[in-house]
Order: structure tokens, then sequence, then C-alpha cells
């Protein structure tokens, strides 16, 4: 395997389904928190009191790929930080004392990949949530039956909408499910669509990945059937934006957004690029920026924070950075929270990353108000999903 030809959600899809550590605030503190201490420390029920809002998330249960039932793995400290050591995206001081500190969440994490089933997936999530603040997750389903690499379902989609249901009837209130439907399975995938929405419950379809399935959301005789039945669903659309491929350029959601002007449009990630991949292709550093202009022109492009979670100050800076452009600008109402937990949990878990956002010190340029908070995690992921505080 190449591994400068992946980016990292590749890379950590192609590890498996489940993340193994950083799984626990106390962990992951360490990594952002001066040898001092936080000088405020301020968790985010103090300071949004409505419902709270993680646009991005997954619930990947290892029984849909013909996983789990098992026994969980003994493995030692050493193997499992030399597992972590191999990561080119998850850099780290000393994997090996990382891992005895926090072996009781590695242990978790391993307990849920065994067991395999979709509501030990739900329990895993449900603690990130708790850990973080966070009421209400977004479950983005990906349509791997036909994934072009390593993994892909062993059972039929209505088994998976089942499982997710009883995910939601264990857990109401919590859960949103969205399907990212294979737009090449055609007017048979336009019809599972609906199925998903009228029988299922869910809400969205997505998140696409484009570039696997190796579709432009342009063409119009694979894409538009889908885009039309979103609208007359009265669902949103949400496509995976992490990277510079062709099918989620800014160019392509405007033409979207222009062809269907009253979908509204989630692009996930931003665009945002590790230093790693910035050093392969520095051009990259423009996207995020050019997002958010096609978001400034249209009404109904919506832009979510996912894979923005960072280790170093420099990057945490560059974060807060563009969401203080973001939440100034005319897109300010349609700048949203979001993880893709647990895909980079490895990297850092939710409660970190909301901590970064909300604890940052220094100049004003590095803080975020509390009402730029508010807006982040409540009041705009609450207007796009049309929901209202109870």
């Amino acid at each position: 395997m190449d591994l400068a030809k992946l980016d990292r959600r590749r890379f950590l899809g192609a590890a498996g389904c489940l993340p193994f550590v950083t799984g626990c605030p106390a962990c992951a503190r360490s990594l952002y928190d001066a040898p001092s201490g936080r000088a405020t420390g301020r968790n985010l029920r103090d300071i949004v009191s409505g419902r709270t809002v993680d646009v991005h998330t997954h619930i990947l249960a290892p029984s849909w790929f013909g996983r789990g039932g098992q026994t969980p793995r003994v493995r030692s400290d050493a193997e499992i930080a030399a597992e972590l050591g191999a990561n080119p995206y998850l850099p780290l001081d000393d994997a090996a004392a990382l891992v005895r500190a926090n072996r009781d969440i590695i242990d978790a994490f391993e307990v849920a990949r065994a067991d395999g089933s979709a509501l030990a997936s739900a329990a895993v999530l449900i603690a990130e949530m708790d850990r973080a603040g966070i009421d209400v997750s977004v479950c983005q389903l990906i349509d791997e039956i036909n994934r072009p690499y390593r993994r892909a379902y062993t059972v039929d989609m209505d088994t998976i909408f089942a499982d997710l249901k009883a995910v939601s009837d264990a857990y109401p209130g919590r859960f949103i499910h969205y399907f990212g439907v294979d737009p090449r399975r055609g007017a048979e995938g336009v019809a599972l669509l609906r199925r998903a929405v009228t029988e299922f419950g869910f809400a969205g379809m997505g998140e696409w990945i484009t570039q696997w399935w190796r579709v432009m959301p342009t063409d119009r005789a694979v894409c538009y059937p889908y885009f039309e039945a979103c609208v007359e669903l009265g669902i949103p659309y949400v496509n995976n934006g992490s990277g510079p491929d062709l099918s989620h350029t800014p160019e392509v959601f405007e033409q979207v957004l222009t062809d269907f002007q009253t979908l509204k449009v989630l692009n996930a990630g931003a665009g945002v690029m590790t230093d790693r991949e910035l050093a392969a292709d520095p051009a990259r550093t423009t996207l995020p920026e050019r997002l958010l202009d096609v978001a400034e022109r249209h009404g109904n492009f919506y832009l979510d924070i996912d894979d923005w979670q960072r280790l170093d100050a420099a990057g945490n800076r560059r974060t807060i950075s563009f969401l203080r452009r973001a939440l100034d600008g005319p897109a300010g109402d349609r700048i949203m929270f979001g993880t893709d937990f647990p895909i980079f949990t490895q990297i850092v878990p939710a409660a970190s990353f909301v901590d970064a956002l909300i604890n940052a010190t220094g100049s004003s340029a590095d803080i975020l108000s509390d009402d730029d908070i508010n807006r982040l995690f409540s009041r705009n992921p609450l207007s796009f999903l049309s929901m209202k505080n109870p």
C-alpha cells in the first residue's frame, strides 16, 4: 500500500471499523494543555443551554462486513503502541505511554469491535457524545456494497436499515440517520433512498464519497435523479469534501446549487488537509477558502468542520482562523460542528476537539465568543435540520 497516495480517511478506513485510542478527554487534554494546565476549563454545557449537535458521525457495525461475535483480542501494550506508531496521521511522542494511560478505553473499543453489532458501535458513539456534551449526532451511512477497496457489506441494506432503526429506538432523540446511497445503483438506488426515508425514518442523503465511486455530482444522468428525489422528499444532501478531488471542488457545488436552488447541500470537511497532504500539493491550501466563497454566494450551501481536528497549536489556530472568517461573514449561519466519528477519533476525540474550540487562549483572533459557540454547535445545525430546541 502506497501511503503517499492515501488521504487520512482512506488510510484509517483501510485500517478497520473502530478506533482504539484517545477515546477519553483526559488522554487528549494532555496533547493540548500547557504544563500549567488550562486557565478556563469550561465545558460545552457551560456555554450552550439548548440542544447541541454533531452533524457528521458514523455508526460502523463490523457485522455488516461479516465480522463480529468474537472474543475480544488480547494484545499487549507494545503491540497496540506499534499499531499506533505505524499510522502516519497520528503523530505521537510516546505511543507506549499513551496506551498505558488509557488501556481501559482501548479495551472498551476492542469489546465493541469484537461484539460487532450496530448497538455496540452506537454505545461507543453515545459515550463519545456524552463526554463531549453533544446531544444529537447525524449519522452518515455510506453505501459500501461495492466499495473500491478492502471491505464491502456482506448483508443487504434492509438489514442495515433495521439495525439503525433499532439503534434509534434504543437511544431516543440521540441519532438522525442519513443514507449515502451509491449513485451507480441508478433507478434502483433512488428507490432504495426513498425506502430509507419513508420506511426507516432516514432524514437525509449522505455521506456521498464521490471520489470512491468515480462520479461527478454534475453528471445529470447519474446524479441528478438523486437530487430530484431529495427535493421531492424534502431532505438535504451531504457530500464528502475533505480533499481536492474534482468531484467535490467548488465548481461542482456551484453548478448543483444553481440547478437545485431549494436543495440544502452540506459539504463535509470543507476541504481541510493535513500538513502531510499540503506538502504533497501546496495548492490545496486554497480549497477551504474557495468553498467558503461558494457558501457566501449561495444561501443553501452549508459547511461542517469534521476532519479539522488537530493535535498541534498551529493547526488549531488555522482551524479557528477559518471559523472566525466564516462566522463573521455571510455564511455565518451555515458553518457547523462535526467530528467524523469514529474515523478521526484516533487523532482527536470529540471532547478534546470541543475543548480546543471553546477553551482556546491567545489573541482575540484565536478565541470564539459564546455566541460563536452557540451558533457552531446549536443554532446553525438546528436550523439546517429544521429542528427546534425543546
